[in-house]
């Protein structure tokens, strides 16, 4: 039915982690073109590409811990296959709207004001789904059985 299709949003590694994890709160865009998904359900689909300027935009939003868990277990679970490509989990759109400082802790980087963010709560784990990732927002129709929350 409707249900199993959803709109998704690919994202560079290890960022889709992040939010799947519930580290990483707000999503954000130097552009307002994804406020349509605001009050939606949508997949985070962590793409086939490793971020290297990761640890000098989130290290310092991140504990020591966390830092260790994304580049042992996080990385470790990227290069091996299990995230990469792979649609990880759901999450509520709450709010989209252009950010500011107070917004950093929440985005996992600088914020200033321009950068819209994208509030996301009720994040859930699924069993990785494989697709090809696109550009902007896109549409998965997932088949029977194929979205299995964790």
């Amino acid at each position: 039915g409707g249900e199993s299709c959803m709109k998704i949003i690919t994202l560079w590694a290890p960022w889709g982690t992040l939010i799947a994890l519930k580290w990483k709160k707000i999503e954000t865009r130097d552009h307002d073109r994804l406020k349509s998904l605001q009050g939606q359900t949508i997949g985070i689909h962590q793409g086939n590409k490793w971020d290297n300027d990761f640890e000098e935009m989130a290290g310092k939003y991140l504990t020591e811990g966390q830092l260790y868990d994304v580049f042992h277990k996080i990385r470790f679970d990227f290069e091996n296959g299990t995230t990469k490509g792979k649609i990880i989990c759901t999450t509520d759109v709450f709010d989209a709207d252009w950010l500011i400082p107070f917004n950093s802790k929440s985005s996992l980087l600088d914020v200033d004001e321009n950068k819209f963010g994208l509030f996301l709560v009720c994040t859930k784990l699924i069993k990785p789904v494989p697709v090809k990732g696109k550009q902007g927002i896109w549409n998965y129709e997932f088949k029977p059985g194929e979205l299995v929350y964790l």
